[in-house]
């Protein structure tokens, strides 16, 4: 690829050296990349090994004492890259040579200038997971749905200065810390530059492996979401961006409507000690921190409301017999909330 240094991957990884060096030789075959930066939070012979053999100039190989956690491994990974992009993607997944041949091109050409890229990815069953096809803005909005998923982003880190880097390091070392991509994404867009809503998909999702750092009560429990939104809330407090209020109405419907919604369906735990401890404790040092906090937990449990009451009117209708009348409801209900 020359001397230009445009575009990384990132692929950080813990306890799954099978899964690293597949998605090391994936990388390395496609020869696009002009860093291949590897992070892992465990030690495994295997890639070393298969690292020392390649003796390929473009990897960079760190590993880390002990496992210091999946937000600040990815946040390892964006202080070693060398490349004006960077793009960090799970291990489990691989990326498509053509399409990313393509945003290569894209970025290469240089105008405009481009803070963020938010990315269309493929599910295993070759369905789009995240479709960044119909957005049409050039802010970036929408934080955890467009660049939640790892690998759904690619950033620009040659804009990052050294409270670009503090910022993300305290993000990673909080709390609530399970969204370090939309981090990324919020940090790189607010240097300045426009957000590319890139269709084609980079990034084809691979099998799960056993071995995860997200998943179980303490990422999608509901005092596990209030401290991602409290944390997520203090980074955006913390950085001037573009279209800063619909930034924080995303968030706020994003953990109001789905987060704690969802985290209530997969762990019904007792709401009030998580929201005592959150709100009226440490977590929330400032006031507008507390502020933003209970009315994120005011929005769920009004969206909670609008769920019983929508199911409670479906069910009186089919009872009575007329479906559609319902349906013509919810269309309605849906019309409303859209606006």
């Amino acid at each position: 690829m020359g001397k230009k240094k445009l575009l990384a991957l990132g692929i950080p990884t813990y306890k799954r050296p099978d899964f690293a060096i597949r998605a090391i030789k994936h990388a390395v075959d496609m020869n696009v990349y002009d860093q291949i930066i590897v992070s892992s939070n465990s030690k495994e012979d295997e890639i070393d090994e298969y690292i020392g053999r390649l003796g390929n100039n473009r990897i960079t190989y760190h590993k880390h004492e002990s496992n210091i956690g999946m937000s600040l491994n990815y946040a390892e990974v964006v202080t070693l890259c060398e490349c004006d992009y960077l793009h960090i993607v799970s291990d489990e997944d691989l990326t498509n040579e053509k399409n990313t041949r393509e945003l290569y091109s894209i970025l290469d050409y240089g105008e405009p200038d481009i803070s963020v890229v938010i990315l269309s990815v493929m599910d295993q069953e070759g369905r789009l997971y995240r479709d960044a096809s119909w957005q049409q803005n050039k802010t970036l909005w929408n934080i955890c749905g467009d660049s939640g998923h790892i690998g759904s982003s690619i950033i620009k880190v040659k804009d990052w200065h050294e409270a670009t880097y503090k910022l993300m390091n305290e993000y990673c070392t909080r709390k609530g810390d399970a969204y370090p991509t939309a981090a990324a994404a919020i940090l790189s867009y607010s240097t300045g530059g426009e957000v590319l809503y890139f269709s084609p998909h980079l990034v084809e999702m691979g099998k799960n492996h056993k071995v995860s750092e997200m998943g179980g009560h303490h990422i999608y429990g509901f005092e596990a979401r209030l401290n991602q939104f409290v944390s997520m809330f203090k980074l955006i407090d913390n950085r001037r961006i573009g279209s800063t209020f619909a930034v924080y109405m995303y968030v706020f419907y994003f953990f109001s409507h789905h987060a704690l919604r969802s985290a209530m369906i997969k762990y019904p735990d007792d709401n009030s000690v998580a929201i005592s401890k959150i709100v009226l404790r440490n977590s929330c040092v400032l006031f507008k921190e507390r502020a933003a906090t209970s009315l994120v937990v005011a929005a769920h449990y009004l969206f909670r409301f609008y769920f019983h009451s929508r199911k409670t009117v479906r069910i009186i209708f089919e009872n009575l017999g007329i479906d559609k009348s319902y349906y013509l409801f919810r269309t309605k209900c849906a019309e409303f909330f859209k606006k």
